[in-house]
């Protein structure tokens, strides 16, 4: 097992690729989870575009990660979102 990215574990939460809202800004950085590593995929204050969820989702990806420190601002984008993201489950279902 590798010790490093268990120790880099304790610092990223886990996000549902379902709670990011497309052709949103972002107050927060976005990374994806590698092998042995975390690496950013999307920079805070940048718009997340629905080619961005349309990628993530090609590729089988069910989580992106948020660091630690970015957990306030990841819970103020789900108030300022939140109606959007559920309008969007109920288009999906």
């Amino acid at each position: 097992m590798n010790h490093t990215l268990n120790r880099l574990e304790l610092y990223f939460t886990p996000i549902s690729v379902n709670k990011l809202h497309p052709n949103s800004y972002l107050n927060f950085d976005i990374y994806l989870k590698t092998k042995d590593k975390f690496v950013l995929y999307k920079n805070r204050n940048l718009k997340f575009l629905s080619d961005d969820i349309k990628k993530l989702v090609e590729n089988t990806v069910e989580f992106v990660y948020i660091h630690q420190k970015d957990k306030k601002n990841f819970r103020n984008y789900l108030e300022d979102n939140i109606e959007n993201i559920l309008d969007a489950r109920d288009d999906q279902g």
